[in-house]
C-alpha cells in the first residue's frame, strides 16, 4: 500500500505547549516530529500475525490488535511483562542516534521502543535518567514520569507528585494519558499520528504500546486503550511519537520490526 505518512517538524514554544498538550514549558522550546496521516482512512484488515499473546522470552509476551478510530482502523502492537522479572531499562546516545532496529542490535536486546522527546540536534528535551545519570532538562508543568529506583518496580505519576529519589531509570514525558483507569486527554489536539506509550496495570505489569498506522489522536489513544484493547491498564504515559515511533522484537519464537527514524533514546528489555 502506498505510504500516506508525511513527516512534519513542529517547534513548540510555551503558548503552543499550553494550548495543544497542556504542558507548561517554562522558557524552554521543544522541537519534535509529528507524523500525520492526512485525512485518508485506512481499511480494517486481518493481515497481521500476532493475534494472540505470543511469548518473546520468559515472562514477556507480544500481541497485536486493531481498533476503530474516527479516521480509520488503528493497529496496536503491545508488549506485556513483569518488571520484577524482566528489567526494563533506558539507553541514551545523543551523539549517535539509531533506529530502534539498530538500537536492538547494539544492545543485544529482545524488545526496544523509542523513548524521550528530542530536538533537531538529537538533544533530549525532557529529563531522562540512565543508571543514575541525568540527561536533558526537567520540565515544569503538566508532565509525568515513569521511574524506578531498583529496576524491579516502576511508578508512573505526574512529575510534581514524584518524590526526589535516587532513580536508577526515569523518563519524563507528556501528556499523562490515563490515571487510576480514567482517561485524562479531552480534545487536546486533532493531530493524528503514530503513538508510543508506556503503561501499567494495578498488579504492576507493564505494557509497551505503539499505534503503528498513525490514525489516532491522543484522545483516541487513551480511549482505545481503556475500552478496546482488552488490557487492564490503569496508568499510561505518552512518549515521543510520529516518525520516532518504532518497535523491534527478537525472541525465540518471534521476530517483529516496525522501525523508526533515528532516535537518541529507547526503552528496552535485555
Amino acid at each position: 500500500m502506498e505510504s500516506i505518512i508525511q513527516k512534519v517538524t513542529v517547534s513548540f514554544i510555551v503558548v503552543v505547549c499550553l494550548v495543544t498538550i497542556g504542558s507548561s514549558c517554562s522558557t524552554s522550546q521543544l522541537d519534535f516530529d509529528l507524523t500525520t496521516s492526512g485525512d485518508k482512512a485506512v481499511s480494517k484488515t486481518d493481515n497481521f500475525k500476532y493475534k494472540e499473546w505470543t511469548q518473546i522470552s520468559e515472562g514477556v509476551e507480544f500481541k497485536q490488535m486493531q481498533a476503530d478510530a474516527a479516521l480509520g482502523s488503528e493497529l496496536f502492537s503491545i508488549v506485556k511483562f513483569s518488571p520484577a522479572n524482566n528489567n526494563l531499562q533506558i539507553a541514551v546516545d545523543t551523539d549517535n542516534p539509531l533506529t530502534v532496529s539498530e538500537w536492538r542490535s547494539k544492545l543485544g536486546a529482545t524488545v526496544v521502543i523509542n523513548a524521550s522527546f528530542f530536538d533537531e540536534e538529537f538533544n533530549l528535551t525532557t529529563q531522562t535518567i540512565v543508571e543514575g545519570k541525568v540527561n536533558g532538562p526537567l520540565l515544569s508543568g503538566k508532565t509525568a514520569k515513569a521511574s524506578t529506583t531498583d529496576g524491579k518496580r516502576w511508578i508512573i505519576a505526574a512529575t510534581q507528585d514524584m518524590a526526589i529519589k535516587d532513580y536508577e531509570y526515569s523518563i519524563q514525558s507528556y501528556p499523562m494519558l490515563i490515571s487510576n483507569a480514567v482517561a485524562l486527554v479531552d480534545d487536546s489536539s486533532d493531530d493524528i499520528a503514530q503513538r508510543s506509550v508506556v503503561a501499567m496495570d494495578e498488579d504492576g505489569l507493564m505494557y509497551l504500546i505503539i499505534a503503528e498506522t498513525g490514525m489516532v489522536t491522543l484522545q483516541d489513544v487513551d480511549d482505545l486503550i481503556l475500552e478496546d484493547l482488552d488490557i487492564p491498564v490503569t496508568t499510561a504515559l505518552n512518549l515521543d511519537g510520529g516518525t520516532s515511533t518504532g518497535i523491534s522484537i527478537l525472541g525465540a519464537d518471534i521476530v517483529y520490526e516496525n522501525s523508526s527514524a533515528v532516535v537518541p533514546s529507547v526503552l528496552y528489555l535485555p
